[in-house]
């Protein structure tokens, strides 16, 4: 909060702030500590210890009565309604892992989205499904209520990755869907998935920890304020491995 604005309330109720100086929320939820302090300067024995945002609430720590407590209680739940900064109607949004409440221009200026459900996306050519995949896929589904799935096309496999799928995209797109951790697939030619985050706009994008040093979708997530999450390789089965292993018994037979 502004210190023109903490000031005048820290003056106008000395006593209830007398532990604490900084109130730690935004100039929106001016009037909502207004109201608050006027009701509990009425509570005797009662101050603050801290005033801050939390998750989208302001949240008061005080020393005082019960009484003292629901009334605190009762302002957390204002504020869920209360944007932050403009003191406008506005409600609980996210961006990632990051929640605040605003009121609809905020929320579009500053790249949030209503409601509290987190996308997330991931991408690949999951071509023939291996233990690892399916590790892979419950690792992002545990961190997320919406998984949406990238899977190269079959022309990126044929031309650019110079190899024939064994499974082509809507079989492999129909395998994906087919398991219940998995809301939607999409199909992108590119050959990195770029221009597919940049359509579905998650909340957090997810590759292969191998790709730290090479995540050529790093600068996209950085610019759309998605947060990028590495998962640990499990095991040594791979796609790859498969379509050598088919080959061979190609061969064989």
């Amino acid at each position: 909060m502004h210190e023109s604005l903490s000031t005048k309330l820290i003056i106008e109720h000395q006593y209830l702030f007398r532990r604490m100086s900084v109130i730690e929320c935004d100039d929106g939820w001016f009037n909502i500590v207004s109201n608050m302090c006027s009701e509990l300067s009425n509570i005797q024995g009662c101050f603050f210890q801290q005033i801050k945002e939390s998750h989208g609430r302001l949240v008061t720590q005080l020393i005082g009565p019960d009484k003292a407590q629901c009334i605190a209680d009762r302002y957390r739940e204002l504020s869920t309604r209360i944007c932050r900064l403009c003191g406008s109607d506005g409600e609980i949004c996210h961006r990632g892992i990051q929640y605040q409440t605003l009121c609809y221009n905020h929320m579009i200026e500053n790249k949030f989205k209503k409601g509290v459900d987190i996308t997330a996306t991931c991408n690949g050519c999951f071509d023939g499904l291996t233990s690892g995949h399916m590790f892979f896929l419950g690792y992002v589904k545990g961190q997320t209520q919406r998984l949406v799935v990238g899977i190269n096309s079959d022309r990126y496999m044929i031309d650019v990755k110079g190899v024939e799928p064994m499974y082509t995209q809507e079989e492999r797109k129909s395998g994906l869907l087919n398991l219940e951790i998995v809301d939607e697939v999409h199909t992108f030619d590119e050959s990195n998935p770029i221009e597919f985050i940049k359509k579905v706009v998650p909340d957090m994008h997810f590759t292969g920890a191998e790709y730290i040093e090479t995540c050529a979708e790093k600068q996209a997530c950085d610019d759309l304020h998605i947060s990028l999450k590495f998962v640990p390789r499990v095991g040594k089965w791979s796609s790859t491995k498969l379509r050598e292993e088919r080959k061979n018994e190609d061969r064989q037979v």
